[in-house]
């Protein structure tokens, strides 16, 4: 079962402090990596709701990242994905939205749509990669 959520009044101004914010980060995983930090925290801004409290700080890597999305029933992150927010192709992604996008762990990197572009983490800090990358869209509110 999705989740529900609405997007704040103000989102597009929350979500666009927040990505300044963080442009030069660097990936910290369980902390500030493309789930916990990247999409969880833009969701938080644009609707007030964390959707990553359980998982924040519970791995310190990809390999423990996968290990416990495992543990907890999931068998990668889209499914994890899929039990929190509705999906839909990435041609329908909007801005906001989370996009889920292949990447060299093999567990897929999520990324922020803004517009025909997602927004994505890098070793350095955000990067972008083109919407129909996506394997799948996450709606928020």
């Amino acid at each position: 079962m999705t989740i529900k959520l609405e997007r704040r009044r103000d989102w597009r101004t929350r979500l666009n402090a927040y990505l300044v914010e963080i442009k030069t980060a660097g990936i910290v995983w369980g902390a500030h990596d493309c789930a916990v930090g990247l999409a969880a925290r833009a969701v938080e801004e644009m609707t007030g709701v964390d959707l990553a409290t359980r998982w924040r700080g519970r791995y310190d890597s990809a390999s423990s990242a996968l290990r416990m999305m495992r543990e907890d029933g999931f068998d990668d992150l889209e499914h994890l994905g899929r039990s929190l927010l509705p999906a839909v192709p990435a041609c329908m992604g909007q801005i906001g939205d989370i996009a889920l996008v292949p990447d060299e762990t093999g567990i897929g990197a999520l990324g922020i749509v803004i517009g025909d572009r997602i927004m994505v983490l890098n070793g350095t800090g955000i990067g972008t990669v083109d919407l129909l990358s996506a394997s799948v869209v996450f709606r928020v509110g």
